[in-house]
């Protein structure tokens, strides 16, 4: 286990209650898959539970809620930037929006991770 990434996982579980009003339960239930928060540190499991958790969010949180928690905490979200990258990519694939909405989320997201998003979701080409 990396006890810096795990640290930083459990705090990220932690303040995401208080940064979005998600319910506990709700984010505890979307760890289960992978035996709950005490799987993911065990087996050192985070981008797998930061997937988890972008994707809760991604289905409890409306499009203006998760471009101003994007935009608000970016510090929040760039502690662990190679783990973390996945739970924005998770928030992106927010079901039934329009590119235009995607492309406004991508952009509220911090800009260590746009270039990567934009890629991903077919705004630029890859070359």
């Amino acid at each position: 286990m990396r006890t810096e990434a795990a640290e930083i996982f459990r705090e990220f579980v932690t303040q995401l209650t208080t940064l979005t009003g998600v319910k506990l339960q709700k984010i505890e239930a979307a760890l289960d898959v992978h035996d709950g928060l005490s799987g993911i540190l065990r087996e050192g499991y985070f981008i797998l539970g930061y997937q988890q958790l972008g994707w809760l969010l991604a289905r409890e949180l409306t499009i203006k809620e998760i471009e101003d928690f994007g935009a608000n905490n970016t510090s929040f979200l760039t502690q662990d930037e190679g783990d973390m990258y996945f739970f924005t990519q998770a928030l992106m694939e927010k079901s039934d929006i329009s590119s235009d909405a995607r492309l406004g989320l991508i952009l509220s997201m911090p800009e260590q991770y746009q270039q990567y998003l934009l890629m991903r979701f077919g705004f630029c080409p890859i070359s």
